[in-house]
């Protein structure tokens, strides 16, 4: 029965709508939000990555936008933002087809 209810719901109205709302309108505030100053990235990152974990389809917006470019960046020994959110979104990148592999990735991140 969860798979059934889980399955159904990309193509419920209200989830097509907050996908929409999503793509739309705040995944392209997220470059200049993940260039704030420190908190705010941190907390970003952790949105993005449970916004990925819902709903994988919508990384390819994270990669028109440039968003995945910027996390790459954050990919420093040491690095405060260099966390599980960082890994676990280019880990899940690299699941989702050709257009998100990591060189592709890297090649606008440098």
């Amino acid at each position: 029965m969860g798979v059934f209810i889980e399955s159904a719901i990309p193509n419920f109205a209200p989830t097509k709508a907050i996908n929409e709302l999503i793509v739309q309108r705040l995944l392209p505030a997220f470059p200049g939000i993940l260039h704030d100053e420190s908190p705010i990235p941190g907390f970003a990152l952790k949105l993005l990555s449970n916004i990925a974990e819902r709903n994988a389809a919508l990384l390819p917006s994270f990669q028109r936008l440039g968003i995945l470019s910027i996390i790459l960046g954050f990919v420093v020994p040491g690095g405060e933002l260099s966390n599980a959110h960082v890994m676990k979104l280019l880990f899940m990148s690299l699941h989702v087809g050709d257009a998100l592999s990591l060189p592709n990735i890297w090649t606008k991140a440098s």
